[in-house]
């Protein structure tokens, strides 16, 4: 079964608060074409399946978006290309977030908070992230918390991540400072941690779980 929530209003912060989708529900469709913010939609909502999102070309707060969703294991979609100004909190606490976040990447262009984004994701897949756009974040506390709680990324993708972030810094183009980068428990291989340093001696205080030994 498919089923589709409308809503004509700009701001559905907490709309969806808590609420369970039928548990015959296999896509849940969200229609809002005039949203301009969406904090915390689904906050603390025992949502498990797929959510696909119907939003309009625009800039949209979408901060805590599934926040505190511990069972969420599908990838959510987003029909239409609006800009995330906040996605701080977003997947905070989603357990199961296997997924990737490729789809997500796209709308990134405009981001200015990731603070606590997946901060307690024990289970989360680390793809995709590499390809967010970090160059726009305002505060020196925008990637506070970004992971932690016990989550990780894989290496491969924490080692793009740097990556990214060193290409950044070559550019002139990271946020400086910014003031803690908490990567939880993730690891990176020998290959970046010339990168790494360098952006912590520029002013990044990444903390991680330090390089993975060679073997």
């Amino acid at each position: 079964m498919n089923l589709t929530i409308s809503a004509d209003d700009a701001d559905l912060t907490l709309a969806l608060e808590g609420w369970s989708p039928p548990p015959s529900c296999e896509t849940l469709y969200v229609d809002a074409p005039n949203v301009r913010k969406c904090v915390n939609l689904f906050l603390q909502s025992p949502v498990n399946c797929r959510v696909a999102f119907r939003f309009p070309d625009q800039p949209i707060n979408m901060a805590g978006l599934f926040s505190l969703c511990g069972d969420l294991q599908h990838q959510p979609v987003i029909e239409g290309n609006p800009t995330a100004t906040s996605l701080a909190a977003a997947f905070k606490v989603n357990r199961q977030c296997r997924y990737s976040m490729h789809w997500l990447a796209p709308i990134t262009s405009g981001c200015r908070d990731y603070r606590q984004m997946f901060w307690g994701a024990i289970n989360y897949s680390g793809n995709g992230v590499q390809d967010f756009d970090f160059s726009n974040v305002t505060s020196p506390l925008g990637m506070r918390n970004f992971f932690g709680g016990g989550s990780a990324m894989r290496t491969q993708y924490y080692d793009l991540l740097i990556q990214e972030w060193y290409d950044l810094l070559e550019q002139d183009r990271l946020p400086l400072p910014m003031s803690p980068v908490d990567m939880g428990h993730s690891v990176y291989s020998p290959y970046v941690a010339d990168m790494r340093l360098a952006l912590i001696e520029s002013g990044w205080d990444i903390q991680d779980g330090g390089e993975v030994p060679i073997t």
